[in-house]
């Protein structure tokens, strides 16, 4: 499925995903499956649905900081494309504050 996403292959990703979760083969905690399952979301126009999960991928801190700031990305463009500003701004001050200082 992160294949399918990966090429552009929405629709068919959404199937297999659609499979996967009704056998509860993707865990909650997954967060790289959560990722491609909501870029799939928004690759097939769906980005109403695809908001939630990249917002909070973005501000879970048990999830990797590089897959924090891509889900952090995909969801202020996605803002951004409706003129939801102020959501964009809050996001990227939400996930910044709690990312780890770069080392100097």
């Amino acid at each position: 499925a992160r294949v399918l996403t990966s090429a552009g292959r929405a629709k068919e990703a959404l199937d297999l995903y659609g499979k996967l979760l009704a056998q509860r083969s993707v865990r909650q905690d997954d967060s790289p499956a959560r990722l491609s399952y909501a870029m799939a979301l928004q690759q097939a126009g769906r980005s109403s649905e695809a908001l939630p999960l990249l917002s909070e991928l973005a501000t879970t801190p048990a999830a990797p900081t590089k897959l924090r700031l891509a889900a952090a990305t995909a969801a202020v463009r996605a803002l951004v494309a409706v003129r939801r500003w102020d959501e964009a701004y809050g996001l990227v001050l939400t996930v910044t504050a709690d990312l780890p200082e770069e080392a100097a």
